[in-house]
């Protein structure tokens, strides 16, 4: 393996205040830690803890190269952010030593995209920060802990209040801090639409069959977009055959869409003298 494949890429070059995004304050032995290496040494290196309020931590050379062969310099570098393993605590003299050797490569992209995660959101909290007046720190302890237990990281509240105005209201977060995350998330984040496809047969022989078809078609798609689609097309493949498409930022409610319009059309064709079924399409 090439020695620029045990660095880890990127490095984060913004400016953010420092906090306390661990609920600790200290590591546990055994735990993975995001760090910023500080100071390298012909024995080691010095590594600041970025969850950690910058706590200084140590990396023997030993836990960094496999061979005396090798420079510490072709895996680490000042600057450099990466993930470790805690091999050692003490408490008392708050003293932390670290592996990065022992770190496998699947949790090593695990936790960079975790953190790239956790640096938006604190961007955005930062913001919100100063925007109402709240300290970082207390955000993330009465806003940014609570997000992160239901959606699994601090970043997930502002992808979920793009998708859902409903987002929010699960979590009892201060109507103040809500309307700032709505705000901050309306200027800053951009979640991919979700797209889904359908196939409708729809026949009506009678007098008034084509006339049917077209309001059914119509209030089929004033329907998808009351229940939540923010695109929707219809269009004819070739009479009796017609595809539906739909898109949106929240996937269960476009599911849910989807699925009362393929009902919706099936009552109102029969209802009408006619027919229809409907399929979904990959």
């Amino acid at each position: 393996m090439s020695s620029d494949s045990h660095r880890d890429k990127g490095r984060d070059k913004s400016s953010l205040p420092q906090v306390r995004i661990a609920r600790r304050d200290m590591p546990e032995l055994g735990e993975l830690v995001i760090g910023t290496v500080s100071k390298i040494t012909e024995h080691g290196a010095y590594v600041r803890l970025d969850e950690y309020n910058g706590m200084e931590a140590y990396v023997p050379v030993n836990e960094i190269v496999p061979t005396l062969f090798r420079d510490i310099t072709d895996y680490l570098d000042v600057g450099r952010k990466a993930v470790f393993k805690v091999i050692r605590v003490e408490r008392g003299r708050r003293l932390i030593d670290l592996s990065y050797r022992k770190v496998r490569d699947e949790e090593r992209e695990k936790m960079l995209l975790r953190w790239k995660r956790t640096v938006k959101a604190l961007r955005l909290f930062n913001m919100i920060s100063q925007k109402l007046g709240i300290p970082l720190q207390k955000l993330i302890e009465d806003v940014g802990w609570r997000v992160e237990d239901y959606y699994g990281d601090m970043y997930g509240i502002f992808e979920a209040v793009i998708r859902s105005d409903e987002a929010l209201g699960k979590l009892g977060i201060p109507e103040n801090i809500a309307n700032a995350i709505k705000e901050v998330a309306a200027q800053h984040v951009d979640v991919p639409k979700v797209e889904l496809k359908g196939m409708i047969r729809l026949i009506n022989i009678g007098p008034n069959g084509v006339e049917s078809i077209r309001n059914i078609l119509s209030a089929a798609r004033s329907a998808a977009v009351k229940l939540g689609a923010e695109e929707v097309e219809i269009y004819t493949i070739g009479p009796p055959r017609y595809k539906v498409i739909m898109r949106g930022r929240d996937p269960k409610r476009l599911e849910a869409a989807m699925e009362e319009v393929s009902k919706l059309i099936v009552v109102e064709a029969k209802k009408s003298g006619g027919e229809a079924s409907f399929s979904r399409l990959d």
